[in-house]
């Protein structure tokens, strides 16, 4: 783990493209950094945005893994951006609330049943220890894809994404709905109305994908999945599908889901585009490793993008006609303590050395106090 935490740490220093992951439940960590001479051409890590239109899917090859990039000069590296894509700015709560109401106009008259309406949080902190991040992401969620990575393209990211959006390994494809949203802290309780509702409707748009491309498959019972300091509600897909190919048109048609966008699809994504302030770029997006046989697609959420001083937090939530504006907006502070939990604890490691350093006592005081001790004890031990 520690070649692991100096790879990632080197190569955001110096600017290099990179990516690093781990599967959910997994104990495998994967660090790879592409030269400028490929020598695997189909293996790599896939990075897809919200919205096509707007950006390109970005492929980062496969290349040299953590001891050998430790081990080795940059100079054949391939550079990546410097800076976050985009400009944001971070989202107050008067900003939300008349962005809520634009949304609850369009579920009121019908247009909508659904819009995922996401904000963005502010954080500076400038010495994040991004290898260290890595690895207590790692830790504290077990169930989730941990990821980093930085390219030219897309700009620096990390993130603990708890939904799948495809997997598919030997003819085996796999998918979940993931929605609706409650406190960890409640699940010995019965789950709300509203709540089932939402993940209802992700729910039956993924089997509406399967029954149109004629695909037999099997839906697992709904289930309570916790994700840090919130949980959800989710059923589970399995299905067999023929080659890579018919997979990646499958997940063509699931992205972007309701769980992250909203129904009808095409209309809630031209809403969040004219509503939400700031761009979604790749947030709400999918991405994960892909081989010659197969691959593993989360969604981009419970993530960051982040540049040398600052980090900017995505967090959203999912929208019906039943939905409270205070109790949406403390669900996306719920689901911002995710990363921001990660955040903290490293900023405040950083400034409580920073502290130590600046309060440590000086050599030459240092050595006066010691000396005065030495005074002391002789002079005690002469009066006894």
């Amino acid at each position: 783990m520690e070649t692991l935490r100096k790879a990632i740490n080197k190569a955001i220093k110096n600017n290099i493209t990179f990516y690093a992951y781990r599967l959910p439940d997994d104990r495998l960590y994967h660090f790879s950094a592409p030269i400028t001479r490929q020598t695997c051409e189909s293996e790599g890590f896939k990075v897809s945005p919200f919205d096509d239109f707007r950006l390109p899917s970005v492929f980062i090859h496969k290349g040299l893994n953590a001891y050998d990039f430790c081990n080795c000069g940059t100079d054949f590296c391939i550079k990546a951006s410097t800076e976050s894509i985009g400009d944001f700015s971070e989202t107050t709560r008067k900003e939300y609330a008349s962005s809520f109401q634009q949304c609850m106009k369009a579920l009121r008259n019908g247009s909508l049943e659904k819009i995922v309406l996401s904000k963005v949080i502010k954080c500076e902190y400038p010495t994040i220890d991004w290898g260290l991040a890595f690895q207590q992401m790692a830790e504290k969620y077990p169930q989730a894809f941990i990821f980093i990575f930085n390219a030219q393209e897309t700009g620096a990211w990390a993130g603990a994404s708890p939904e799948t959006l495809a997997r598919f390994h030997d003819s085996q494809f796999s998918t979940m709905a993931l929605a609706g949203t409650r406190l960890a802290a409640d699940n010995d309780k019965e789950w709300g109305i509203k709540e089932i509702q939402e993940q209802g409707y992700v729910a039956d748009y993924i089997e509406d994908i399967f029954l149109r491309n004629g695909i037999t498959y099997t839906k697992f019972p709904r289930m309570t999945l916790t994700a840090g300091r919130v949980a959800h509600l989710c059923n589970r897909f399995a299905a067999n599908v023929v080659s890579m190919s018919a997979a990646e048109l499958l997940v063509s048609e699931l992205h972007p889901t309701p769980a992250l966008c909203g129904l009808p699809t095409a209309i809630a994504k031209t809403a969040i585009s004219k509503i939400e302030s700031h761009p979604r770029t790749y947030y709400g997006g999918y991405l994960g490793p892909v081989t010659s046989s197969g691959f593993d697609y989360f969604v981009n959420l419970r993530s960051l993008t982040f540049d040398k001083d600052s980090q900017i937090l995505f967090c959203g939530g999912g929208l019906t006609v039943d939905s409270d504006e205070d109790s949406e907006w403390s669900e996306t502070e719920a689901k911002s303590q995710t990363m921001k939990t990660i955040l903290y604890s490293e900023g405040e490691i950083k400034k409580k050395k920073a502290s130590a350093q600046t309060t440590r006592p000086r050599p030459a005081y240092a050595y006066f106090m010691y000396s005065l001790l030495i005074v002391v004890v002789v002079h005690c031990k002469a009066k006894t």
